[in-house]
Parts: C-alpha cells; sequence; structure tokens
C-alpha cells in the first residue's frame, strides 16, 4: 500500500451535508446506557492516517498508511466513534490528530454501513506501538 501525499477529505453527503452534522446538538442526557465511561458528542473533522486492515500487508510498521480526513461523532475516555468514506475491519488501526494537536492512536472494535460511501466505527483508544 502507497502513502497518499494529500490528504482527503471527509465526505458523508450520502447521509447529510457536513454543516447539517456539525450543527446537531449535543445531548449531554446520552451517557445513561450502561458504558464504562461517558461519551460526550464531539462533531468534527480530523485529520487520520488509516492502516491496512489485520492480515492484510503490515503499512503500520514503516509510518505508511491512507491519509484522509475523518468525522468524529462523539468521544469517551476509552474511544471514539467515526464516520469515514470506506469500510474499516475490527483491529484496524488509525491515528488521529486531534484538536488539541495530540495524536492518538485507535482500533476499530465494530463498523456499520450508514448509507452509500459512509460507514460509522467505532474504536478504543490504544498505546501506539513504540
Amino acid at each position: 500500500m502507497t502513502t497518499a501525499n494529500t490528504t482527503k477529505p471527509a465526505d458523508i453527503s450520502a447521509v447529510q451535508s457536513e454543516h447539517e452534522f456539525l450543527a446537531q446538538p449535543v445531548d449531554p442526557s446520552a451517557t445513561a446506557d450502561g458504558r464504562r465511561f461517558p461519551r460526550l458528542n464531539l462533531r468534527a473533522c480530523v485529520s487520520a492516517v488509516v492502516y491496512a486492515p489485520p492480515g492484510e500487508t503490515s503499512d503500520e510498521a514503516a509510518g505508511e498508511g491512507t491519509r484522509c480526513q475523518v468525522l468524529t461523532r462523539d468521544i469517551s475516555r476509552g474511544g471514539m466513534n467515526i464516520l469515514h468514506k470506506q469500510q474499516l475491519f475490527p483491529g484496524q488501526k488509525i491515528d488521529v490528530v486531534l484538536n488539541d494537536g495530540q495524536q492518538r492512536r485507535l482500533e476499530v472494535t465494530w463498523c456499520r454501513r450508514l448509507g452509500v460511501g459512509c460507514y460509522s466505527a467505532g474504536c478504543r483508544f490504544v498505546k501506539a506501538a513504540s
């Protein structure tokens, strides 16, 4: 897999416009669902590097991957939910740069198709390999 030199923009136009997505209200009562950590709505577009799924040629060790942008839906101490235009697979690693400039490593735990070219993925925070 080769590294893309340009960052691909996030696109969820099949579901709703980016403006509609980012304008959705935050619901603080959405934490009573038995999760380990409460979720907070986080509507943002963040830079990401998506690595090959487990079992495919590993580009993670070489520090290569596909640079793109993803939209965040919510975040907690344990992980975050993102929207991406391609299907992601459990165990797949993603590096995201949050608004504070900090890079975080995510591991996909599940992925569901929301529409044509739009997937919602639940990810947990993991420690990056040294």
